[in-house]
């Protein structure tokens, strides 16, 4: 175990670290930082005050203040795990991401890097320039802009709300079932059904199950 202090600089071929306090297990490979830390990994950067960096098994923890940014994205969290190995971020607690086109908030929100596949659990709220989600989960696609909600979700993309128990939507067309309500505020016409399939582009809805309502 070795121990640094005082403008302490790790380089490394996937990352350069700078810190005020480090403890290094050299024959483990893992960097503990216990101090300011800013590791600076291609284009992205994350700061912290305390966790630990495995640099053979690609897997880090930052916690206290934990920061992440890379271009346009930020993200906060009281814990931020990262693996270089599935190419994940794990946001843990009060968490919340955004750029300059999408926010999301959650208690713990898991970011797929190749994949641009986000899950939101816990308090998930989704917002982009399109529209707003918010359920207990959220699954969302940001390549296709395809969701799926588990738990009572409420999907606003003005004119239209939709609530529902459950929503899955592919990037054009959805399905939402569980108490379906759905409210045009534009044209003041709702529907009321178990079951609503819907076209966005087409702007088409078709309700049935149970006995639906138009109002």
């Amino acid at each position: 175990i070795a121990y640094f202090k005082d403008s302490v600089v790790v380089s490394d071929t996937n990352f350069t670290l700078f810190t005020d306090t480090l403890k290094f297990d050299t024959r483990r490979q893992i960097a503990y930082f216990e101090g300011p830390t800013l590791i600076e990994q291609d284009s992205a950067k994350i700061y912290c005050e305390d966790g630990f960096y495995d640099i053979r098994k690609k897997r880090a923890e930052f916690i206290q203040n934990a920061q992440y940014v890379k271009g346009t994205h930020e993200a906060v969290a009281k814990k931020i795990s990262y693996d270089g190995n599935k190419k994940e971020i794990l946001l843990v607690g009060d968490a919340s991401s955004k750029d300059s086109i999408k926010l999301a908030m959650a208690d713990t929100i898991r970011y797929e890097t190749e994949t641009e596949v986000t899950y939101l659990a816990g308090r998930a709220h989704y917002q982009d320039k399109k529209q707003s989600i918010d359920s207990e989960r959220i699954r969302y696609n940001r390549k296709t802009e395809a969701f799926f909600t588990s738990g009572r979700a409420r999907i606003v993309d003005y004119p239209q709300v939709m609530e529902a128990d459950e929503i899955d939507f592919d990037g054009v067309t959805g399905i939402a079932s569980g108490n379906v309500t759905w409210t045009d505020t534009l044209e003041k016409v709702t529907l009321v059904s178990q079951f609503a399939n819907y076209n966005k582009e087409e702007d088409y809805i078709k309700a049935s199950g149970g006995r639906p309502m138009l109002i």
